[in-house]
This record gives structure tokens, sequence and C-alpha cells, in this order.
């Protein structure tokens, strides 16, 4: 199972990435956890990773696209280590998808916007 994470909104690269994921695998099972992510706000999309990624069944691998250098050349990496049983795929340098307190504060601060209940 693959689920997906984007800040792509209503638009034609949601449609596009499942396409090139089909065309690899086209037995594949995706699922759409969110694509309203504020726009390059890896913040957000790292708690709603957090928040929701225990309702995926062991062996889910969550690609998450939220950065401001999506179709550059950089490399995707898969999260070195499993927790309980998943992985996630980020871009080379967006560096760990886990928001911090002190992060989200921060966030907060710029945004007006609270990331934790």
């Amino acid at each position: 199972m693959i689920v997906l994470l984007t800040d792509f909104g209503f638009s034609e690269y949601v449609g596009v990435m499942k396409g090139v994921i089909y065309r690899i695998h086209e037995d594949a099972k995706i699922v759409d956890l969110c694509h309203d992510i504020s726009p390059q706000c890896v913040i957000e999309a790292s708690w709603i990773l957090k928040s929701n990624y225990t309702y995926f069944p062991i062996g889910a691998v969550f690609c998450c696209v939220v950065d401001p250098g999506v179709g550059t050349e950089r490399k995707a990496l898969v999260g070195g280590k499993q927790k309980k049983g998943r992985r996630k795929v980020q871009s080379q340098s967006v560096g760990r998808i886990h928001p911090s307190r002190k992060r989200a504060r921060q966030y907060r601060r710029r945004s007006g916007k609270s990331i934790f209940p």
C-alpha cells in the first residue's frame, strides 16, 4: 500500500503521480491521506503524518511530497528506520519529517495556525 500526502491541492499532479505509480506497478494500492497541506509547509504535513500513520497497515509506504524544491533533480530517500513496520519516502534535502514542539511553536508564531491541539 502506498499512502500519498502532498500539498498539491485539487490539481492534475495527484493524478499524474498515481499514473506514474500505476505504470510501474499496475496492481498497486494507493490511498490519499491528504492533498490539502498548506503550500510547502513541512511542519503541517509532518503533524498530519504523525497523527494518522498508525491507522494504516504494517508495510504501508508513505510518500510525502510537501517541499519547495519538488521537481528538481534531488534524489528521493526512503526513511532509514522502519517505525512499527512502516517507512516514509521524502526528498533528500527536507530532513526529518516529524514536528518538534519547538518547530510547532515557531510555525504557530509565523502563520497564526496551530498544529498541536
